[in-house]
């Protein structure tokens, strides 16, 4: 019985598959890892970015670059939601989909992501202005939900809270076109949304936006943790405190449970 749940359990699943994956055993590797990722749960974003960042490594492998694209653009924005994108995980996704990029052809797009790169090594050097410059140039050639919540966060620190506004925003319509409205990642672009329209004093959209995401996560969750956190500290910067402020928990708390029409 144990043998059996240890078979079944991701960890052991992807350390097989990667396994194989080093002794050039592709075919193997392939479904090892499908297999890790369908046992994840569904809120585990940092994990479910490192197995598709190595499901990508399988099909880049393999000649199949629609594939190993498809897993990278799923990689990203997890690994930048949990790990960020001053971290080596999310720094390791973004050069193999530049390489893929570059193995396939597609020098510009590669480009775009070696942009990225760049920004956040400025960017952690305080160079704010140059890594604006960078991503801007980066969005220029492709898209991308990250590098928009990227620039958002720079603009935010710089004061321009009209072009945070707009870029969050943007991010966050294409966390929902890609993943659904759902998914447990549009919670950290609502999340974004709703700290980039304090500093605004949108006061009306912020509250709805933290609920909203947190309806979207397991309460066990870092993600929840911090935007739960998020949530309580615009209610104190409102002058909510005490019997007032437990108040409105309840009531938020109750919005998330509340079924919608057709439930």
């Amino acid at each position: 019985m144990l043998a059996a749940a240890l078979a079944s359990d991701p960890e052991t699943l992807n350390a097989r598959a990667a396994q194989y994956y080093s002794q050039g055993n592709y075919a193997k590797a392939e479904p090892l890892f499908l297999e890790a990722i369908s046992e994840l749960p569904a809120e585990d974003a940092g994990r479910h970015g490192l197995y598709w960042n190595n499901l990508a490594a399988v099909y880049r492998a393999l000649g199949r670059y629609s594939e190993a694209d498809a897993m990278y653009s799923n990689a990203l924005p997890a690994l930048a939601s949990s790990f960020g994108v001053d971290s080596a995980e999310y720094r390791n996704a973004l050069g193999n989909r530049a390489e893929l990029y570059l193995r396939d052809g597609k020098a510009a797009v590669a480009e775009a992501d070696a942009l990225q790169l760049l920004a956040a090594a400025v960017r952690f050097r305080g160079r704010l202005d140059e890594a604006e410059s960078l991503l801007k140039r980066s969005l220029a050639i492709r898209e991308g939900a990250v590098a928009y919540t990227n620039l958002a966060e720079i603009y935010s620190t710089q004061g321009k809270f009209t072009e945070a506004g707009r870029c969050a925003r943007r991010a966050l319509a294409m966390y929902e076109k890609t993943l659904g409205l759902n998914h447990p990642l549009v919670a950290v672009g609502l999340n974004g949304l709703a700290q980039v329209l304090r500093q605004q004093s949108a006061d009306l959209e912020v509250e709805p936006l933290f609920i909203r995401a947190l309806g979207m996560l397991d309460p066990k969750t870092p993600e929840y943790q911090l935007i739960l956190a998020n949530l309580n500290n615009y209610y104190k910067s409102r002058g909510l405190h005490g019997s007032a402020l437990e108040a409105r928990r309840e009531r938020s708390t109750n919005a998330l449970k509340r079924p919608s029409l057709g439930d």
